[in-house]
């Protein structure tokens, strides 16, 4: 796989000046879709504008001052994808990867609302009954009892441990991360099969599943555009 890609062919969520340079760098794989992540080098150069060149980059990651998820990170090509949160934590800055209603990857500063918030897109069963789900932004976390079910999320504390669980059902406040509603919220009305019936306002209309993330119940734990 190349190190970079061609910056007229990276993914459209990408909000980069496609003119500027003819190559962009590519995100080393992770549990995130491509057109859902970015490479920290674009975050803090392009997004960010934290640094102007890759030197510039490289310095500001060697400090070990950059944690993604609660965690060091100081390689430029780490995958940041949706839902992710990066914390600069000499200048007490934190954001999280969201879309906007456009469909790019934005960074949306969040103020006490740190914590992992991530779906539920699998589930095995272990021994001793126990259960490993399978989360969308790739990571796995084991539970104590089969309470989780596919699309539902969950919210991991600094522990590494479920601090709240938010089920997709009648009522749930969700986050659009793809379709025409992508960036907005709204609330599900009903659920027939794999197909969401959703109420935003005076408005009822049909969207996948697969295009709602879970946020909340009456408010949402994170901080959206």
């Amino acid at each position: 796989m190349k190190a970079h890609l061609n910056r007229l062919a990276a993914p459209k969520s990408w909000a980069i000046n496609r003119k500027e340079r003819a190559y962009v760098q590519r995100p080393k794989p992770s549990g995130h879709r491509l057109s859902h992540s970015l490479p920290l080098f674009v975050v803090i150069r392009d997004l960010l504008k934290f640094a102007k060149t890759a030197r510039e980059v490289k310095y500001v990651l060697n400090q070990g001052i950059v944690l993604i998820n609660g965690k060091v990170v100081k390689e430029p090509k780490r995958s940041l994808g949706l839902m992710d949160v990066i914390e600069f934590s000499t200048i007490g800055k934190t954001y999280r990867v969201l879309m906007d209603r456009i469909g790019k990857l934005v960074l949306i500063e969040q103020r006490g609302h740190n914590d992992i918030v991530a779906s539920v897109s699998g589930k095995t069963t272990l021994k001793g009954k126990k259960t490993q789900l399978n989360l969308l932004n790739g990571m796995n976390i084991i539970a104590a009892k089969d309470l989780y079910k596919v699309g539902d999320t969950i919210v991991i504390g600094p522990n590494g441990e479920i601090k709240d669980h938010f089920r997709l059902e009648k009522g749930s406040l969700v986050y659009f991360i793809g379709g025409k509603h992508v960036g907005e919220t709204a609330s599900v009305e009903d659920i027939k099969g794999d197909v969401l019936m959703i109420r935003k306002q005076n408005e009822v209309f049909e969207t996948r599943k697969g295009f709602a993330f879970v946020i909340g119940r009456d408010q949402p734990v994170i901080e959206i555009p």
